[in-house]
């Protein structure tokens, strides 16, 4: 077993979407990083949050105003006999609310591709797109990209597809 601990940085900008008809090329910004307003719209958990490990995040703004999700990703296995793996940090979407408490979905069908502008740190991130479902074929299936990262100074831009299943 070998014991790895480094620091995870990762800025962004905004999250975008491109939707579908004869405007293709329209871009809708859903979460525009930058104001404590859209942060506190997202939460960062750990596996130390459940004791499960010793990693540690947090999202916060950057010295530029843009969002920096940061930490120590360790891979320190606890010695408690059940936990065979650990590390992993996390940056989740809150779930909005309508009225009265009922759940809001993000409804992704008028859209094409999920555009990202972040700056990484070189490695790769895991982006899981969940679905939610009332007992359905897609009830709580997980949709994966890996996210590779440049590292340096530069901004990329990732286009996801949200073209899932047969067409």
């Amino acid at each position: 077993m070998t014991r790895y601990s480094s620091h995870i940085g990762r800025k962004c900008k905004g999250l975008r979407c491109l939707g579908h008809g004869p405007e293709r090329s329209e871009v809708d910004i859903v979460w525009q990083f930058g104001s404590d307003e859209c942060h506190k719209q997202w939460v960062t958990t750990s596996d130390k949050d459940h004791r499960e490990g010793f990693s540690t995040c947090q999202l916060s703004v950057s010295p530029m105003g843009k969002a920096l999700f940061s930490g120590t990703l360790d891979t320190r296995v606890p010695r408690d006999g059940h936990i065979k793996k650990a590390g992993y940090c996390n940056m989740k979407s809150i779930r909005a609310r309508k009225s009265f408490k009922r759940e809001a979905v993000l409804d992704w069908t008028l859209y094409t591709h999920l555009v990202l502008r972040v700056r990484g740190d070189g490695r790769s991130y895991m982006l899981n797109i969940s679905t939610e479902g009332y007992f359905d074929l897609l009830w709580n299936d997980v949709y994966h990209y890996v996210l590779f990262t440049r590292g340096g100074p530069y901004w990329q831009v990732a286009k996801v597809s949200l073209e899932w299943g047969p067409t």
